[in-house]
């Protein structure tokens, strides 16, 4: 029977992504700054640190796809921590700025931030959902 990619390792990385999110808003919680949450706190930091390398470690799955023989995992397993560790950026890139926006470069980057995630779920929906629409409508059902 078929595995889903975000059914792999009994939907392991949903359960990191998960607890990464969940660490990120408990220390949101009880971070209490001398200033308003911002980016340049230490949790700020932080965060933005934790975010900057998922998005780095999300650009390698280009380079995982290409590398055939490699030993560093399945590539159904990086395409399952890339679609969960992708959607759990959401929340450490917003809990980074401290829901400070404004128009600046980095509501910005921000913004496009959200759009590549956005066409990244599209992308896989499309993905996951037309495929079994094509088979169904060739075999006649």
């Amino acid at each position: 029977m078929h595995e889903s990619m975000l059914d792999y390792g009994n939907r392991r990385y949903l359960k990191v992504a998960l607890s990464l999110c969940a660490v990120s808003i408990v220390a949101y919680a009880v971070h209490d700054p001398l200033s308003p949450p911002n980016g340049g706190t230490w949790l700020g930091y932080t965060l933005g640190g934790i975010g900057a390398a998922l998005i780095i470690w999300l650009t390698a799955l280009g380079i995982r796809k290409r590398s055939y023989a490699s030993s560093l995992g399945t590539l159904r397993g990086w395409t399952s921590a890339h679609v969960y560790l992708g959607l759990s950026l959401i929340v450490v890139a917003t809990l980074h700025t401290g829901f400070q926006f404004g128009w600046n470069l980095h509501t910005l980057c921000y913004v496009l931030m959200l759009i590549v995630i956005a066409s990244g779920i599209f992308g896989m929906v499309v993905y996951l959902r037309y495929p079994q629409l094509m088979s169904s409508n060739r075999a006649g059902r």
